[in-house]
């Protein structure tokens, strides 16, 4: 058995179902020792045999389900980042196109049901379920089409996601309220339905976005930090190298004012170290 471990970049996640869906396509696979996808960093730890399985066949099997994976690489950091503000910038005009639409709708049924009050057909000689319908189609069919799109993914491997499950609720709610209103004379269509719940999902996906954008910021901010070299006693001397080339037994030498490279014990010495890196809170201890 040739064994190969690799941390790939994931692209086209927007969702906790989407690690599930890969993990589930992954297990299936002969030559798939281990496979654990993670949403919220985005990336898929992966243990294979190499004379069973090829990189490049794994790298098409989830592709089908409409993700990328990325050796590290071939990552673009400042690809990545124009990408990322991409998304964000699509979903925040997605949630306002939604809302702008959905709130006069929401805001009239709402009122309906808080206040007890009659249904108006007629303003102004047009009938109100015709203009409900006009502003809850393109929220259905064009704020919602991402969701369609990851549902028929997720259904095509056999699995199902949040996806479907908002395809299916809002589905029902406008395809039953057209057909009822346009052909079986439906008194009160379920226009609200289908508009909240796809604009509160979205508005959702977007929060969700942005979070894990800043977070992902402060994690790179943080890790920019941490020194690349340290001082390293070796026979007496003190040598300057690379933390990647430290070993378990090195004494590390941490001068007055400098930074702690990697994680020990204190062997010889004492001092006061600022913990902020750790606690947040800027303390010597």
């Amino acid at each position: 058995m040739a064994k190969e471990t690799l941390i790939l970049k994931i692209k086209g996640m927007h969702c906790a179902a989407c690690s599930v869906l890969i993990n589930k396509l992954l297990s299936k696979q002969e030559g798939i020792i281990a496979a654990s996808a993670n949403f919220g960093s985005k990336k898929l730890a992966l243990e294979y045999d190499l004379e069973k399985i090829s990189l490049e066949k794994i790298k098409e099997l989830v592709g089908k389900l409409g993700y990328t994976l990325i050796s590290s690489e071939d990552i673009n950091e400042e690809a990545e980042k124009k990408e990322e503000a991409n998304r964000l910038r699509e979903l925040r005009d997605l949630t306002i196109i939604s809302f702008l639409l959905a709130s006069p709708i929401i805001i009239y049924y709402m009122a309906l049901h808080m206040f007890n009050l009659q249904h108006v057909h007629d303003l102004f000689g047009i009938d109100l379920n015709y203009i409900y319908f006009i502003f809850t189609t393109p929220i259905q069919l064009g704020v919602g089409w991402h969701f369609y799109k990851n549902a028929f993914t997720a259904l095509r491997v056999g699995s199902s996601n949040m996806d479907v499950l908002v395809v299916l609720g809002t589905s029902a709610a406008f395809f039953y309220s057209a057909i009822g209103f346009f052909f079986l004379n439906i008194d009160h269509p379920y226009w609200e339905s289908s508009a909240a719940l796809i604009s509160f999902i979205i508005l959702g996906r977007y929060f969700e976005e942005m979070a894990r954008g800043k977070a992902s910021d402060a994690i790179k901010k943080l890790l920019k930090l941490r020194p690349n070299t340290a001082l390293v006693e070796k026979d007496g001397k003190e040598v300057e190298m690379p933390i990647d080339e430290i070993v378990v037994g090195d004494i590390i030498v941490v001068k007055p004012g400098g930074q702690i490279a990697v994680d020990g014990m204190v062997v010889d010495g004492e001092s006061a170290v600022d913990e902020k890196i750790i606690t947040g809170e800027s303390m010597p201890v």
